[in-house]
C-alpha cells in the first residue's frame, strides 16, 4: 500500500497534486454559511415579533368576547386537525362564531402532512385566514393542542412547523387584537368531527 500525504492530495494538479478538495476548508466555509443563515433567520423572526399585536390573557379574552367592546368585527374560532400516517394527509376543521351567536362550520383537506402537530397548525392557520377574509379584526382562537397554543402565545418557532407558524404570525399582524386560548378536547367536538369526517371521505376515495 502506498501512502500519500494529505497536503499533496489537496494540491492542484498544476502543482503536482491530485486536485482534491480540502474538506477542512470546505467544512469551515459551510459552517460559516450555516451560522450566517441562522443569525439572519433569528433577526427576521425578531423583527416580525415586534410587529405582532399584544396577546391577551385568557381572562381578558373572556371578558372582551362577552362584553360590549367586541363589535360585529369580532369573531371566535375553534380549530382542530385529524391526521393519518398511512395517508400522510390531514383533515382540517374549524368553526367561526360572531355575535349574536351565529356559527358557521368549515373543513378542508391537506396532503403531504407529516405529523399531528402539522395538522393542528394547518387547521389553526386556515381558521385565522378565513376569519380575516370574512372581515374580522378582533379574533379569539381556541384549540385543544396545548403545544401549538403555547408556541403562539410565546411567539416562538417550532422547527417542525416553522413555515406554518410564521404564516400565522404574519396573519395575526393584520388584526387589531388577537387571543389564542387552550380548550379541552371535550369542548372542541364540532371542529374535531369536521376534521375527521373530511379525512374519512378522502380515505374512502383514494
Amino acid at each position: 500500500m502506498c501512502w500519500v500525504a494529505w497536503d499533496k492530495l489537496t494540491k492542484s494538479k498544476h502543482d503536482g497534486g491530485l486536485g482534491l478538495r480540502d474538506l477542512r476548508n470546505f467544512n469551515a466555509a459551510l459552517l460559516e454559511s450555516l451560522s450566517k443563515a441562522i443569525t439572519d433567520a433569528k433577526d427576521w423572526l425578531s423583527a416580525q415579533s415586534k410587529k405582532l399585536p399584544p396577546v391577551s390573557s385568557s381572562a381578558t379574552a373572556h371578558s372582551r368576547m362577552n362584553g360590549s367592546t367586541l363589535s360585529i368585527s369580532g369573531m371566535s374560532c375553534r380549530s382542530d386537525g385529524a391526521w393519518r400516517k398511512d395517508l400522510q394527509a390531514a383533515g382540517l376543521g374549524w368553526t367561526s362564531s360572531v355575535p349574536p351567536g351565529i356559527t358557521s362550520h368549515h373543513s378542508a383537506l391537506c396532503e403531504n402532512v407529516s405529523s399531528p402537530l402539522m395538522a393542528e397548525s394547518l387547521a389553526c392557520r386556515a381558521a385565522i385566514m378565513d376569519a380575516i377574509d370574512s372581515g374580522a379584526t378582533h379574533l379569539l382562537l381556541e384549540s385543544d393542542c396545548l403545544q401549538l397554543v403555547g408556541a403562539i402565545n410565546a411567539q416562538s418557532i417550532i422547527l417542525e412547523i416553522h413555515g406554518i407558524i410564521s404564516d400565522i404570525f404574519l396573519c395575526v399582524n393584520s388584526l387589531s387584537s388577537f387571543t389564542c386560548r387552550f380548550i379541552p378536547r371535550s369542548a372542541n367536538v364540532v371542529a374535531d368531527t369536521l376534521a375527521k369526517h373530511c379525512l374519512s371521505l378522502y380515505g374512502q376515495n383514494i
